[in-house]
C-alpha cells in the first residue's frame, strides 16, 4: 500500500489526542508556609497573641500560642488610644503620662481588664477605678482581719467584715 493511504491513521509523536492523554501542568505557588510569614500575622501581648491586622483596624482578637481561641476572652472593639498603648507595649516603649491622660474612665477600665486577662504587667501601673475599688476592698478586708486577729471581736467589726464578704460576691 502506498504511504499516502495510511497517513491519516498514523499518529505523530507530538499529538496529545486520545483517551488517557492529558497535558501536564506546572505546580506554582504550592508548598509549606514558612514560620516567619506566619509570625508576622500576630503580635505577642503578654501571655497570648493578638491578630496584627485586626488590632490596627480597631478590634482586639486574642489567640493562644497555637493560634486557637482563648476561653473567656472574646474579640472586642477597642479605641485608638487603647490600640496605641498596646502597640507601645509590644515595641517595649515607655507609656507616657500623656498617653494615659488621653484615656477616659471607661478606656482605663477596659485597658485594666485587658491587662488582667492577657497578663500584661505593664498595664497594672495605669490607674483605674476598677483597680481602685478592688484595692479598697482588699485594704478594708486586711484592716478588719488584723483587728480581729489582735483580739478586737466587737460586733461592729464582725458585721462590717460580713458585709464586706457579701459585697465581694
Amino acid at each position: 500500500m502506498p504511504a499516502t493511504f495510511l497517513a491519516p491513521f498514523v499518529k505523530k509523536k507530538d499529538e496529545t489526542e486520545g483517551s488517557g492523554m492529558t497535558q501536564r501542568r506546572k505546580m506554582i505557588g504550592r508548598g509549606l508556609i514558612t514560620e516567619p510569614a506566619k509570625a508576622d500575622k500576630y503580635l505577642k501581648l503578654g501571655k497570648y497573641k493578638a491578630n496584627k491586622e485586626k488590632l490596627l483596624g480597631g478590634k482586639l482578637q486574642i489567640r493562644s500560642e497555637n493560634e486557637n481561641q482563648v476561653n473567656n476572652i472574646k474579640s472586642q472593639l477597642i479605641t485608638k488610644n487603647i490600640r496605641d498603648i498596646l502597640l507601645k507595649i509590644k515595641k517595649k516603649e515607655i507609656i507616657n503620662y500623656s498617653d494615659v491622660d488621653k484615656l477616659d474612665e471607661n478606656e482605663k477600665n477596659d485597658l485594666y481588664n485587658i491587662g488582667k486577662k492577657l497578663h500584661i504587667t505593664e498595664l497594672f501601673e495605669i490607674p483605674s477605678t476598677l483597680k481602685n475599688q478592688e484595692e479598697k476592698l482588699k485594704d478594708e478586708f486586711f484592716k478588719l482581719r488584723g483587728s480581729i486577729m489582735a483580739g478586737n471581736n466587737s460586733p461592729e467589726i464582725l458585721k462590717s467584715l460580713n458585709d464586706l464578704n457579701k459585697n465581694e460576691k
